[in-house]
């Protein structure tokens, strides 16, 4: 759902910036400060041909890394739906991964292959985290269970919004199964990877929130979730060879504002037109929209009752 408008190297050391102070900076100082229940540790990726970083949760074996895989400039909504233009965001994709423990329930939800590289020797730290051996051979698409994104007002940098986009199940089947030794791991046909992306993701993304409001003593500007049906994949020597959708492995999709600096005036009409963009896109795609600031679900989700609450 990200319409990034505008990409140039000149952009991008404002982009390190931003990544740099909400990451490195406010996540870092909050967990040394008290400011986060869950946050275990945060450490920067030193591979050399990414920017990313890995988060141990204190509820959780294994170990999530941000990646960041494109940024840039975006609108809220086009300027031509209003007299004056909206304010732009400066926006920053990140790929969600979760390595699991072996010890973990969710480690059998993962593909074989996945599995198979997860215990090899000398891959991954005592903490879990891989090595610069794992990175160089580990497949672009292992351990992907969603996408998180961080958008920041451009000029005033007063409110910050995250998004995180996952499925209830990324499911895979492999068309030509799977055999090693002459044995049959996988049937033909059969799911070979069922990982439940939503319920791992949404811890990450619920203690990020929560260390946020916390820290900057955040008021909550907007809060929405979206459903669509999800997709499952069948694969064969590697490729996609059928897609299906369905509602019942849904892929869902929660956007949170939150106003960081209160020195600053937040151009709300930003937030207005975010509500009514996503409603009547929803209605047109047949999608389900959800207002989490009714009834205060959005705190009730986050278990922050006394949270501060744009009305």
């Amino acid at each position: 759902m990200v319409n990034i408008i505008a990409k140039t190297p000149f952009h991008f050391g404002q982009h390190l910036n931003v990544l740099y102070k909400f990451i490195d900076e406010t996540l870092l100082d909050a967990l040394r400060e008290g400011y986060s229940e869950n946050l275990e540790f945060i450490r920067r990726s030193t591979w050399v041909d990414y920017l990313s970083w890995y988060i141990k949760l204190k509820n959780r074996l294994g170990v999530y890394e941000i990646l960041l895989a494109d940024y840039g400039i975006v609108k809220t909504i086009p300027a031509a739906d209003i007299r004056l233009p909206l304010p732009r965001y400066m926006v920053e994709c990140l790929l969600l991964r979760y390595y699991p423990n072996p010890k973990e329930e969710c480690f059998k939800n993962f593909s074989y292959y996945e599995r198979k590289f997860r215990l090899k020797e000398n891959f991954f730290t005592e903490d879990g985290i891989p090595s610069s051996k794992a990175r160089m051979e580990m497949p672009k698409q292992f351990f992907t269970i969603g996408e998180l994104d961080y958008y920041v007002e451009f000029i005033k940098r007063g409110d910050i919004r995250l998004s995180l986009r996952s499925q209830k199940y990324y499911v895979e089947k492999r068309a030509d199964g799977i055999k090693e030794n002459s044995k049959t791991i996988i049937k033909p046909g059969e799911v070979d990877r069922n990982v439940p992306g939503w319920d791992i993701s949404w811890e990450l993304y619920k203690s990020l929130l929560k260390t946020y409001i916390k820290y900057f003593e955040g008021e909550i500007l907007l809060a929405l979730e979206i459903e669509k049906p999800g997709k499952t994949y069948t694969t064969k020597g590697g490729n996609v060879v059928k897609e299906e959708t369905s509602w019942d492995n849904a892929e869902k999709y929660v956007e949170v504002g939150l106003k960081i600096n209160p020195k600053v005036t937040v151009d709300y009409r930003a937030y207005m037109y975010i509500y009514k963009y996503y409603s009547e896109l929803s209605k047109n795609e047949g999608y389900v929209f959800k207002n989490l600031m009714f009834k205060r679900k959005i705190h009730k989700l986050l278990g922050l009752e006394d949270a501060k609450y744009s009305q």
